[in-house]
């Protein structure tokens, strides 16, 4: 809340002259009788005596002898009238000099209020209390009053001489304020517009110094502080100056004589060389992006801009300013690698629905004719379910590596893991190499699929193993780590959090600068024909991906290599998994299965697979004959098997129209392409089993005997 302290003075420069001689006093009382001892003792009356014989007693002189001095007096009888007559003052620029208040006024405002309300309006104005000490005790008159310079007390009954004397001091001493405010506004002017003109003095010979140290300093400055290279040469490119961006930890006493072209890598020096003899002659500046070789053998990638300095229309030299782009080409190059495995994995998403519509009846078919064959003949029948199962392995690492297969996620500790793989590749891997386990005690837990985090692990174990055909030393090593946002430039998938990193190392052969931009490739490979897919890597970076993760690999020719793959880890306890055990085929007994699907192979043999154990089928080419056929058996059909994607009408809206017309059908859908946004709706749809082609006789079995029995 604003108090009386706060208020500024309301007095104005060109008022002051005027107030200075101020002898207006006001007198605020209800008793009518004080306020004519007032006007007798300060009034002007000529008749009056009472005011001749306070100056006489005052001064100890004739009052004859003295110039009487002459009060303007105003009354008023309660505290809201002294408040109008001093707003009033204000207003017309006549204000009081003091005011005589009485403490007790009856009905109204007391004295003390009063003065309140008195500064308010006018903060100059001083007082004087009349009062009694019964009234308000000091303490209680000083706890109200913040303005106790301002304020005198005149105790009752008063005499003349006292009322003179506070009208002399207190008027004298309003004036006194007022002129010494002018006085000091004044100064504070006359102050203000030396200090103004001195500075501005200052200003302009400070700016005359600077200018002059400037234009000496500027160039060197911008140059020093700029993030990019900058070098000047002389006409036969010798180097002359170069600032601390391209010292390259060098230092100026190495620049004289100093070629620059010479850090220019090698493969790239033949094409500069052509650019800087073309600007000798033509003089035009050039641009160019190359390769440049550092003190430390790095290599880096620049932009380099060359502009020949002239002088005297003679050539004196060249400026050239260099930025470091290398981790802009980096970035580049993984954004290009990222949309061309993007590309990749559209197109191997698109192969492999069809191999699968492909693979499919060939797996059933091959457990079919096992049955059905002689004895001699079943090798033969073997032969062709596995080459068969190898394909839809493949097809499988393709989708895998495409779409990054979600697959069922439990909580896992890796360190179990890491022991698992380890115990395989001890029991597989060559007695050459030996296998080191330095996984941390302590791992964090991460949210994945088991069978596909062992696939991930198992395929760099044997990737590692195949780089050290004379043995050496298998690393597997996982431990916790954090990143922070400076610390995902490591890798474009990688973002700010906690992580579970599992890396697997090796001391073998090495790999090259150039395949190691294409090792993440599908079908990519350097091993020899028929040893490898060219899928294990893609299928490890899939797996990864599909996790949130991301593979981050160092490799140099002859020192190894160390692929780590960071998963992120997730809170709670980790669940125990075992890799589950293939259950028992069921045969149905004389169910109606309603079997759709747009490929005539699989209709076949599927339901020559299902009427040998004991169901029978019906078969629809399509979403729209599938209906038809419904609509004619709703009655006994138990089951719907369908394809997921057909023609016409595909699985989702066969479905969907199948639950318009009876909402407790059952049904399995089939697909050989996983769609997240069909399956989603098929769910919805309360679809509860989705079987992934090629899949074998006894996984259909078993999908309908679980939907019919539960």
């Amino acid at each position: 809340m604003e108090t009386l302290l706060d208020q500024p003075s309301i007095t104005q420069p060109n008022r002051v002259a005027a107030l200075d001689a101020n002898r207006r006093i006001l007198v605020v009382d209800d008793n009518a009788a004080i306020r004519e001892d007032f006007q007798k003792i300060l009034g002007a009356s000529a008749e009056d005596t009472e005011f001749e014989a306070a100056v006489e007693e005052l001064f100890a002189a004739p009052a004859a002898a003295r110039q009487r001095t002459e009060f303007e007096l105003g009354f008023a009888s309660q505290g809201e009238e002294a408040l109008e007559l001093v707003r009033a003052a204000v207003k017309a620029g006549k204000r009081y000099a003091m005011a005589f208040m009485d403490v007790r006024m009856p009905p109204g405002w007391d004295g003390l209020e009063t003065t309140l309300k008195l500064w308010e309006a006018d903060p100059d104005i001083q007082i004087v209390i009349c009062t009694a000490y019964s009234d308000y005790s000091w303490e209680q008159m000083w706890e109200i009053i913040p303005k106790p310079e301002q304020l005198l007390v005149l105790k009752k009954p008063f005499d003349a001489v006292e009322v003179l004397q506070f009208a002399l001091a207190l008027t004298e001493k309003w004036s006194l304020l007022q002129a010494s405010r002018r006085k000091t506004e004044e100064l504070n002017g006359i102050v203000y517009e030396r200090t103004r003109e001195l500075r501005r003095t200052i200003g302009l010979l400070e700016a005359e110094m600077t200018a002059h140290k400037a234009a000496n300093a500027r160039f060197e400055t911008i140059c020093e502080v700029s993030p990019l290279g900058i070098f000047m040469t002389d006409e036969k490119q010798r180097l002359i100056y170069a600032n601390k961006a391209l010292l390259d930890g060098g230092s100026v006493e190495e620049l004289p004589g100093r070629d620059w072209r010479a850090a220019v890598h090698p493969d790239d020096r033949e094409l500069m060389l052509a650019q800087w003899a073309a600007i000798e002659q033509t003089g035009e500046p050039f641009r160019a992006t190359r390769r440049y070789c550092r003190k430390d053998g790095s290599v880096i990638w620049a932009n380099v801009t060359v502009t020949p300095v002239r002088k005297e229309e003679r050539l004196s030299g060249y400026m050239g300013i260099l930025e470091d782009i290398t981790e802009q080409k980096r970035r580049d190059d993984q954004l290009i690698h990222s949309q061309r495995m993007e590309s990749i994995g559209t197109l191997a998403s698109g192969v492999a629905h069809d191999l699968n519509n492909i693979l499919a009846p060939i797996l059933m078919a091959a457990t079919i004719l096992h049955d059905l064959v002689p004895e001699e003949a079943r090798t033969f029948a073997t032969a062709i379910e596995k080459s068969a199962q190898r394909g839809a392995d493949i097809v499988r690492q393709v989708l895998t590596f495409a779409r990054g297969i979600e697959g069922e996620r439990i909580h896992l500790q890796p360190r179990s893991l890491v022991r698992e793989v380890e115990e395989i590749v001890r029991g597989t891997f060559p007695k050459s190499i030996t296998i080191r386990n330095c996984a941390c005690r302590d791992l964090w837990t991460v949210s994945g699929d088991s069978t596909q985090l062992h696939q991930v692990l198992l395929n760099l174990c044997i990737n590692a193993r195949d780089a050290m055909p004379d043995g050496g030393t298998l690393t597997i090593q996982a431990e916790n780590r954090v990143l922070n946002a400076h610390d995902t430039d490591i890798h474009p998938d990688a973002k700010a959090g906690e992580y579970v990193a599992i890396s697997v190392a090796d001391t073998g052969t090495g790999i090259s600068p150039e395949i190691l931009e294409r090792i993440f490739d599908p079908f990519f490979t350097t091993k020899q024909v028929g040893k490898g897919t060219g899928l294990g890597l893609s299928t490890v970076i899939g797996i990864a991906k599909s996790h949130g993760g991301f593979v981050k690999v160092h490799s140099e020719l002859g020192k190894g290599a160390t692929f780590c793959v960071h998963l992120p880890a997730v809170s709670g306890q980790a669940s125990d998994f075992r890799h589950p055990e293939k259950p028992a085929s069921h045969s149905g007994n004389g169910e109606w299965i309603l079997l759709v699907d747009d490929e005539a192979a699989i209709r076949t043999v599927t339901k020559v697979a299902l009427t040998g154990h004991g169901y029978n089928v019906l078969v629809a080419t399509d979403g729209i004959d599938a209906l038809t056929i419904y609509a004619q058996h709703i009655n006994k059909i138990a089951v719907v098997l369908t394809d997921l994607m057909m023609p016409l009408l595909d699985g989702v809206k066969l479905t969907r129209a199948l639950r318009e017309m009876n909402k407790g059908i059952a049904v399995i859908a089939a697909t050989g392409q996983p769609d997240e946004t069909r399956e989603a709706e098929l769910e919805q749809l309360g679809v509860k089993t989705i079987l992934q082609k090629p899949y074998s006789t006894s996984d259909l079995l078993e999908a309908l005997h679980q939907t019919i029995h539960g």
